[in-house]
């Protein structure tokens, strides 16, 4: 399954989301540091549509639960407010790559939850 994720990741890439595989230790972290690169593209004139990650701790579930959550959500920048679609366009772009590459995934939709991917994702984590 993990080959299948950073397989979608590398599509999500080419179609202007910050998508990081095993990023940073935590999430505050990785938040900063893609908000950061997103304002450096934005500065080039690129698009961005958000940020899709999991950290090296939801790393470390995967290998010992075969499951693990999935962060995602627009780039909140010092300099430049908000980059990129909302949060539930985000969350909703990433289910529907999880479903082309049939990685069983659990959202409601609601846009403060991250999306549970994996094995088992009916037993809590």
């Amino acid at each position: 399954m993990r080959s299948r994720l950073i397989e979608v990741f590398k599509e999500l890439r080419k179609e202007g989301f910050l998508a990081r595989a095993n990023f940073m230790c935590c999430r505050n972290c990785a938040g900063s540091e893609l908000a950061c690169r997103a304002e450096k593209l934005y500065e080039k004139g690129k698009e961005v549509k958000g940020a899709i990650f999991w950290t090296r701790q939801d790393e470390e579930s995967l290998r010992n639960h075969s499951r693990m959550y999935i962060a995602y959500g627009p780039c909140v920048t010092q300099k430049y407010g908000t980059i990129g679609l909302s949060t539930k366009e985000v969350g909703k772009k990433l289910c529907e790559k999880l479903d082309a590459y049939h990685i069983p995934y659990r959202w409601n939709g609601d846009p403060n939850v991250r999306i549970l991917v994996g094995e088992n994702i009916d037993q809590e984590v």
